[in-house]
């Protein structure tokens, strides 16, 4: 494993544990292993599917500075969505996370 791979091996568990947490939301995070799976070489690995499909359900879903170019109406409605898509999908997120943080850890 080459430095990168293993900084990035580093990172994901990081991520992952932030997630489980809930010092990262799941939405970011989702985002950021999704980004780095592939610089450990973990572009088809099945460990990461839970990840990619929450990742994909919630690509729509505006964070961090990017909210600030939708209005206050359009965000709450998507904020809403987001808090009911949650609701349902959170614990095979938080379970996918505990799986990559044995896998990789």
């Amino acid at each position: 494993m080459t430095g990168n791979q293993g900084n990035a091996r580093h990172e994901i568990v990081q991520t992952a544990m932030a997630m489980v947490s809930e010092s990262l939301d799941l939405v970011s995070g989702s985002r950021r292993l999704c980004s780095l799976r592939h610089e450990i070489g973990a572009s088809d690995s099945e460990l990461f599917d839970p990840i990619i499909g929450f990742e994909s359900e919630t690509d729509i879903y505006p964070v961090g500075n990017v909210r600030a170019q939708y209005s206050q109406g359009y965000l709450q409605q998507l904020d809403q969505e987001l808090e009911e898509y949650l609701d349902r999908s959170k614990p095979a997120v938080v379970a996918a996370c505990k799986r990559i943080i044995e896998s990789l850890g």
